[in-house]
């Protein structure tokens, strides 16, 4: 099986995120901190997974949703993404995923079509644990929409199970 990993940043940016929620105590009452995590070293996939669950299970982030929500907040604070794609088009940010490959692997991600106001992608995950793989799912959901906020344009992003295990299409659409 190929390694799985997520850089640190993805760690401290989820850090960032329950400390502007919940403040220094959120930080101490999961026992982590940004020290724990280096943003260009590489971790496993699995530990990634564990801090939303941990996030979920101590902080009371039950909702799948909520992990959608982290992976729109997330990518929306960070100002390099902000620069990226303010005013780009939809369909040419989503039609490739290659800017991703530096920042994790946990899968490999195909354009399946793209059209003026609508992309397709399917995201095969590498194997991993079911619970995981639902995690990654929904917070890579609110990922893309955070994206497509970042564009300036008015959309959603649609995620759909396929029949092979640990496959998904997102359907990211918009107004033009």
């Amino acid at each position: 099986m190929a390694e799985m990993w997520i850089r640190g940043n993805f760690f401290q940016q989820a850090l960032d995120h329950v400390n502007r929620r919940w403040g220094q105590a959120g930080l101490d009452k999961i026992g982590e901190s940004h020290d724990n995590y280096l943003p260009e070293q590489t971790y496993p996939f699995e530990n990634f997974c564990e801090l939303l669950l941990k996030i979920s299970n101590v902080l009371g982030e039950h909702s799948i949703t909520d992990f959608s929500k982290l992976g729109g907040d997330m990518v929306r604070a960070d100002e390099r993404w902000k620069l990226m794609f303010k005013g780009q088009n939809p369909k040419e940010v989503f039609s490739t995923t290659k800017r991703q490959d530096d920042r994790y692997q946990v899968g490999n991600f195909e354009l399946e079509s793209a059209k003026d106001s609508e992309v397709k992608l399917t995201m095969k995950l590498k194997v991993g644990k079911k619970e995981h793989r639902g995690l990654w799912v929904e917070f890579y959901k609110g990922r893309l929409a955070g994206v497509l906020e970042l564009t300036g344009h008015t959309g959603t992003v649609k995620v759909n199970p396929k029949k092979a295990k640990g496959a998904y299409q997102y359907t990211i659409m918009w107004e033009l």
